[in-house]
């Protein structure tokens, strides 16, 4: 669907839910996903479901304004309003109440599917723009493509994901609903078929963060909030098998269970489990799967990461406290949000957020995770959730940043010592009509007031091949708040293309 003007709006019909809107324009690819539980039963909105058909008709000859030709139906409670109705806008002629209930529910509609219909992303073809980026390090050249657009939407939308199938495909995520918990998490999804080049349009879908692939090609999409079980905390999870292309929808068989110590409950969501799973799933040396996930302990004002491992992708138990209130180091909320990967030496290493603005935390396993090093600060990634990639000859790279959005390479294999690749820096040059601004130079202490971030920093990268890396990024103009309909702005999400190759003598 293009983008709406106070002109123009596409022409279709928005579908509008308690808790949900989901467009059915003209033109749009069949949902890959079934859509969420109804959850009218939750809400207590009078009016589940209202259908909504909004187009201008042309000027009115005598009095030069755009008259508005609209059609509704109140189908489920066998309600209608049938026919065509003019409503012009004068703000010096009165109206009738009826007309201004009317006019009240044709725009506060329309502003919601403004705001929560997905737009499609950019036209893939070339714009005679600037190119990408060449990059040359020390221990590698890093070759950056010209960032192409994924999704576009003015409700929320940020936190990029991304997971490559077996044949190749590039699946990619990003939340759509605020920065907060909620019983029901969504995301808006879209496909690649051809390396991250075109995207299909974006659908909605419940939200996870962790993917597992299972050695068959199955993938498992675990979910992020977990709740309090009979048998341990579980949720809701979704299959992908290898021979299919539609994920199947599951409530039952998933749990995790050997917690060292009993979770911190929310007086708001009792039955919601005190971790989540976030970060990465990879395979265990000793068969099975390895995933991380984060949360509090009873009684602790500050947050841990452990480690779980399942033979199945489904029946999880926690292996270890990766770090926790013990590992010294800053951040007055303790380790979080992490990445987990294998070194060429075998050993795990995972890295973690300490708080926003200070450099990730790090430790490494020498026993598939059982154990783990004394936690120290890292020299130079930083701060929100990072990305971590471990390539065949060794290298390894991270991303992540806040401010600002990063690559660090890592080109001896110990995770160690990194250099440095600014990806905000690529993506204002080469797409300027979406440029990224940033606070720089922030402290501790610098004002709440003066900060001006346009993208969370947010980012995920997927392996093409043993030489190509494909990195996704949002940017939103206000910080991740929904945008205003009249704003010819968008929140958005990217991918930039990522090709490392030896240094040139």
């Amino acid at each position: 669907m293009q983008p709406v003007t106070h002109k123009t709006i596409e022409n279709g019909v928005a579908s509008v839910a308690a808790g949900e809107l989901q467009s059915t324009g003209r033109g749009e690819r069949p949902a890959l996903f079934d859509r969420p539980t109804d959850r009218r039963a939750e809400t207590p909105l009078a009016l589940s479901r209202v259908r909504v058909k909004v187009v201008y008709s042309p000027r009115d000859q005598k009095t030069g304004k755009h008259a508005l030709s609209n059609t509704c139906r109140l189908s489920e409670f066998g309600l209608t309003m049938g026919g065509k109705r003019r409503m012009h806008y004068d703000a010096h002629k009165s109206c009738s109440q009826k007309s201004r209930l009317l006019a009240g529910l044709w725009f506060s509609t329309l502003a919601a599917c403004w705001l929560a219909t997905p737009l499609l992303a950019d036209d893939a073809k070339p714009h005679g723009g600037p190119s990408g980026s060449t990059i040359r390090l020390k221990s590698v050249e890093v070759r950056l493509s010209q960032p192409v657009n994924v999704m576009r939407s003015k409700g929320h939308l940020w936190f990029a994901n991304l997971v490559r199938r077996h044949n190749g495909d590039v699946f990619a995520w990003a939340t759509n609903y605020p920065d907060a918990n909620q019983r029901s998490s969504t995301c808006l999804t879209s496909w690649s078929h051809d390396n991250g080049q075109t995207w299909s349009a974006p659908q909605e879908s419940h939200y996870g963060d962790i993917f597992v692939k299972r050695n068959n090609g199955d993938l498992v999409w675990l979910p992020y909030h977990l709740y309090h079980r009979p048998e341990g905390m579980g949720g809701d999870y979704r299959i992908l098998p290898a021979t299919d292309d539609v994920f199947r929808n599951e409530t039952s068989g998933l749990v995790i269970t050997g917690l060292p110590h009993a979770d911190r409950r929310n007086p708001k969501h009792p039955g919601l489990a005190g971790f989540v799973f976030n970060g990465d799933a990879i395979s265990a040396s000793d068969h099975g799967y390895l995933a991380t996930l984060y949360g509090a302990f009873a009684g602790q004002k500050t947050s841990a990461v452990l480690l779980a491992h399942s033979k199945t992708g489904l029946q999880w138990h926690i292996r270890s406290i990766i770090a926790d209130k013990t590992s010294g180091l800053m951040g007055k909320n303790g380790p979080s949000e992490s990445a987990l990967c294998r070194l060429k030496d075998g050993r795990l290493m995972c890295v973690f957020r300490l708080k926003s603005y200070a450099r990730y935390g790090q430790t490494f396993s020498s026993d598939d995770g059982k154990t783990w090093s004394a936690a120290r600060q890292m020299d130079v990634p930083f701060s929100v959730q990072p990305s971590l990639v471990a390539l065949p000859d060794g290298t390894v790279t991270l991303s992540g940043g806040r401010p600002g959005l990063y690559l660090w390479i890592n080109t001896d294999g110990d995770g160690l010592t990194w250099e440095q690749v600014d990806l905000r820096e690529n993506h204002n040059r080469t797409t300027p009509a979406d440029y990224i601004h940033e606070s720089i130079n922030i402290t501790e202490k610098t004002p709440l007031h003066h900060l001006r971030h346009q993208t969370t920093s947010y980012t995920q990268t997927v392996m093409l091949d043993d030489s190509h890396l494909l990195v996704a990024y949002d940017r939103g103009p206000n910080g991740g708040d929904k945008v205003e309909p009249i704003s010819p702005e968008t929140n958005s999400v990217w991918v930039v293309r990522v090709e490392l190759q030896p240094p040139k003598p």
